[in-house]
């Protein structure tokens, strides 16, 4: 999670780095370098935080540091929520409102989730992306995969003219699921629910 835990691990050769509040700038360049992915889990920080006091709480500051210096020399990011860290009444969601708060493009954040989380996963030929033709068990709607209440519920065949209604409705949810990250408006997992229904 922290300097030497890190360093010691990229030096192992792992996929990825977990938390990675600290990372310090050598390291960083070896993941680049190596391919090694960073999953920052932002929120799970904050929210450790403000229970424990100490030097926890300047910690917030610090991994915000980390995940922009990683943004900004490319090192891979995949979307992470940390779950059972938080409250479980807490949509894990809402690390893509520090993601896209702290320099994430929208479309950055959700690749993060998608097709980024999929490829450290070494997935990538069965979830993550959403292509023409695609079959519910191959490409399942992108936002079935994300760490969240199956909104979508199941997946869905984007062909022909009914395929492209559908593939739009997808995307105007995942819009509006990212103007609610922009203003933070969906800390409860039902709104995310309500808010996100592709059709079946």
């Amino acid at each position: 999670m922290a300097l030497h835990g890190v360093h010691n691990s990229v030096e192992a050769g792992v996929d990825s780095i977990e938390h990675g509040n600290y990372i310090a700038d050598e390291d960083m360049r070896k993941m680049l370098e190596r391919g090694i992915w960073y999953v920052p889990t932002l929120f799970v920080g904050e929210y450790v935080a403000k229970g424990r006091g100490g030097f926890w709480p300047a910690m917030i500051k610090v991994h915000e540091d980390t995940f922009r210096k990683a943004l900004k020399m490319g090192v891979k990011i995949a979307f992470g929520s940390d779950a059972g860290g938080f409250d479980w009444n807490v949509n894990p969601a809402i690390e893509f409102t520090n993601m896209t708060r702290l320099g994430m493009t929208p479309m950055q954040a959700i690749l993060s989730a998608t097709a980024r989380a999929s490829e450290l996963l070494d997935m990538q030929k069965d979830v993550g992306t959403l292509e023409a033709g695609s079959s519910p068990t191959s490409s399942p709607c992108p936002a079935t995969r994300w760490p969240m209440s199956a909104p979508c519920q199941g997946g869905f065949r984007h062909e022909g003219r009914e395929g492209r209604a559908q593939a739009i409705a997808c995307g105007s949810a995942l819009r509006r699921f990212l103007d609610q990250a922009r203003t933070n408006s969906f800390s409860r997992p039902t709104s995310w629910r309500r808010m996100a229904s592709c059709p079946r």
